[in-house]
């Protein structure tokens, strides 16, 4: 009954916190289930409301609420015509409490009870906060067990976690996604494995909801023996066989997964990632920590003080290290190895509260004057971590930096939309198709007369099945004025039949202010992750509707296709 009381405040705490954030304006709950969030929230309408394997009234009724979302990307077609949600299902298991309370409410006061009316929004933001904040209580159980912390110590801690790591912008802004329930999940491991006597079928159990929601988050296992240590690790495996019998029947929930593709394509195996994969290697490890577009230790420097208190008290948290190695060196080789990453390395945001152990476990060990030293790292920290907020809240959302914006925009983090970079990670496989459809060398000056440059048209055949395109573009462009108008690279891809065509208008600059009175080189990338849709033709251009004043040459429009 204690334990209930505590939940039951978590749960008001979450209500409380959505409602100031969001407050009862239909409105700001607009666009709640977005991005990858799409396919791992579709499972709950799709089972419980239209009994739909095929996501046809799904993807109906969530654009009768929001229409620009269009067509399900998150979809892979399989043979007969059937389809295949690539994501796991282990976010919908926790979302499906507040999803039925959300079906409940939208029943009684009158909206469609489809999935994604208001009341299903609301109560998917309130689960969010909830299993972030529920992770976040665990966390400090922890932090309280293992160090016999003051509540003071474990409350900083908690707020360390939360505003100095992705985890608040990811459980504010994009409450579908898998990383909150996951860092909920991963709360529950530490904490069984911090108790005194761990029940390990519970521990299981933690890992299989954990493999559910998305299975190379079960690499958290490489920090069991820091979180226990050899000689208790070792302790506790003379007893692996009867961890073995009790495991079982949790085991048996991983079937979850094939029951449901079974359900969508009439088979119990299928490879839901048709065309993407791991391409293993060592070209992007170091990337993936340091560099400029997206590295973990660059963006969220409290886990760069982590690192750095680790290495000094190297013996104590040499497992730390090799866990930390070993989990950025396999994540490194995912195709999209940058994650297309906001904030940093967006699937480490799980990983937030054992990144950061090395810095409590330093600080609970050390002196006054050590940690006032370490207190004000840790500010410095923050600071630098709020101006990354700062910039995420004012309009940067294509935040694959490079060394110049990056460190500009440290001190110039009120204006966003100042910085633009579009690359995009190759995709997977080898090339079937490269064709440089447009190339011009010399330089020409656009002027206010001008208002599409550079137009070219290329007629596509038909693709093979799960063939990804990608569209490559250099363009050094020279920039007349300081502040920069309104200037667009386009693409225009066209689909054959009911496909999804694309539009997107490509801002031309890389930092707005600093491009102006030199020629700037630009390259940008464009992954098409609809793997079905068949395209009939694909156009580029330049668009100047300002009649803005700039010159351009070294242009190449490159236009490729990866297959198996």
């Amino acid at each position: 009954m204690k334990h209930f009381y505590k939940i039951l405040f978590v749960l008001l705490g979450a209500i409380f916190i959505v409602l100031v954030l969001k407050g009862w304006s239909q409105e700001a709950y607009k666009d709640t289930v977005r991005s990858d969030g799409r396919g791992y929230y579709a499972y709950l309408p799709a089972l419980f409301i239209f009994q739909d394997p095929g996501y046809e009234e799904v993807v109906r009724a969530e654009n009768r609420h929001e229409p620009w979302k269009g067509k399900a990307t998150y979809l892979n077609d399989v043979s007969e015509g059937r389809v295949v949600n690539k994501y796991f299902p282990g976010a919908a298991i926790l979302q499906l409490p507040f999803f039925l309370v959300g079906a409940l409410f939208a029943w009684i006061f009158g909206f469609a009870v489809d999935g994604y009316s208001f009341p299903f929004l609301l109560t998917l933001q309130v689960a969010s906060w909830f299993y972030t904040l529920l992770g976040l209580w665990l966390v400090g159980r922890v932090v309280h067990q293992k160090w016999k912390s003051q509540p003071i110590f474990v409350g900083s801690t908690m707020v360390l976690i939360l505003m100095l790591s992705p985890l608040y912008y990811y459980t504010t802004n994009y409450p579908s996604l898998s990383h909150v329930y996951s860092f909920f999940l991963f709360g529950a491991f530490f904490f069984l494995l911090s108790k005194e006597s761990i029940l390990w079928k519970w521990v299981v159990l933690v890992l299989v909801l954990i493999v559910l929601v998305r299975p190379p988050n079960a690499l958290v296992v490489l920090f069991i023996p820091y979180l226990l240590g050899w000689e208790r690790l070792k302790i506790e495996l003379l007893n692996w066989k009867s961890i073995v019998q009790q495991s079982v029947p949790f085991l048996s929930l991983l079937l979850v997964y094939p029951l449901l593709v079974y359900w969508q394509t009439g088979r119990f195996a299928q490879w839901s990632y048709t065309g993407e994969g791991f391409v293993w290697g060592v070209e992007h490890w170091w990337d993936i920590f340091f560099s400029y577009r997206c590295g973990l230790f660059l963006h969220n420097p409290v886990y760069l003080l982590s690192l750095i208190v680790a290495i000094y008290q190297i013996r104590k948290n040499v497992t730390w290290l090799i866990g930390v190695g070993l989990i950025g060196l396999i994540f490194s080789c995912w195709w999209c190895w940058d994650y297309e990453s906001l904030y940093g390395l967006r699937p480490m945001t799980e990983f937030a509260a054992i990144l950061v152990m090395p810095i409590f476990d330093f600080w609970a060990t050390s002196g006054r004057k050590t940690k006032n030293v370490l207190l004000s790292a840790i500010l410095l920290v923050g600071l630098f971590q709020w101006s990354r907020f700062e910039l995420l809240l004012n309009g940067m959302y294509n935040q694959r930096f490079t060394k110049d914006t990056y460190w500009v925009s440290l001190f110039h983090n009120q204006d966003g939309n100042r910085y633009k970079f579009h690359q995009s990670c190759q995709p997977k496989g080898t090339i079937v198709l490269d064709t440089a459809f447009f190339q011009f060398e010399d330089s020409v000056c656009v002027n206010q007369q001008l208002e599409f440059a550079m137009t070219s048209e290329l007629q596509l055949r038909e693709k093979e099945n799960a063939e990804m395109e990608y569209l490559d573009i250099q363009i050094d462009k020279f920039q007349f004025e300081e502040d920069w108008g309104e200037v667009y690279l386009v693409l225009d891809a066209k689909a054959h039949g009911a496909g999804a065509s694309i539009y997107h208008a490509f801002d031309l600059y890389e930092d707005r202010v600093l491009d102006a009175g030199k020629w700037k080189a630009l390259r940008f990338q464009y992954v098409f992750y609809d793997k079905s849709t068949q395209f009939e033709t694909i156009k580029v251009y330049l668009w100047n509707p300002k009649g803005s004043r700039f010159a351009v040459r070294n242009l190449r429009y490159n236009w490729k296709r990866y297959g198996e």
